[in-house]
């Protein structure tokens, strides 16, 4: 697998434009028997910091009882693409699926791969970020806690239920007029759900929720940033 350094990424924006569109805002319908068919034609990008963490406190528990009684339906659904399996056979799409996990970037590096696949392919992107909270002697190590979700589709183009245009910029570590963290949160509804490990997700969401324009950033590893820009 190739990685791309900031360089590289920054000119794969550069050629294929900064534009992108964010199709049905912070909605997603993912009910089986209400989807729209070309639902099932969207490639997707599932980004979760730790996935279904109550599954694996569960398999970890029986792992030190008594192996022999582990679950093979657990152990399934433990895996961290899961959901993106799920949504394949819920909605019936064929199309190409990821599946990434960067800690508490998690959303900005999940955002990273969609709009970069959307950009290379010129096609929209599901972009799905989610995590869980950590429950049982898995919470000694793991601080996320509540449940939270989000979904965007990504597209090149403007289209009949565009609802936001932004624009994304990444930024390297030390980069002059770039701070290096997240943008803080302002609304009491994304305060109680900040120590979720999808948190890096909620910046964003409060910028599509409200009616003006605005830039958010959200923090990388190493010490770079992702800048997002409503116009």
């Amino acid at each position: 697998m190739k990685t791309s350094t900031i360089d590289e990424m920054k000119a794969i924006i550069a050629e294929h434009g900064k534009w992108l569109r964010g199709e049905g805002g912070t909605r997603a319908d993912l009910s089986g028997a209400t989807l729209r068919p070309e639902a099932r034609t969207l490639p997707s990008v599932f980004a979760s910091a730790h996935a279904d963490l109550a599954i694996v406190d569960a398999l970890c528990d029986t792992l030190a009882a008594d192996p022999l009684l582990l679950s093979p339906t657990r152990f399934h659904h433990s895996v961290h693409n899961a959901a993106s399996g799920y949504w394949a056979i819920a909605s019936g799409c064929t199309a190409p699926s990821s599946a990434v996990a960067a800690d508490r970037h998690s959303f900005a590096a999940g955002w990273i791969e969609a709009a970069t696949l959307m950009a290379a392919e010129q096609h929209p992107v599901l972009l799905v970020g989610f995590d869980t909270e950590a429950c049982g002697r898995l919470q000694a190590v793991n601080d996320s806690r509540g449940l939270l979700g989000v979904a965007l589709v990504l597209s090149p183009r403007a289209g009949p239920r565009s609802t936001h245009a932004l624009r994304w910029q990444l930024h390297a570590a030390g980069e002059a007029g770039t701070p290096a963290a997240t943008t803080p949160l302002r609304s009491a509804a994304a305060l109680a759900l900040a120590g979720n490990a999808m948190a890096d997700a909620l910046p964003l969401m409060e910028l599509l929720a409200g009616a003006r324009p605005g830039r958010v950033q959200l923090a990388l590893g190493g010490g770079g940033a992702l800048g997002l820009t409503r116009e």
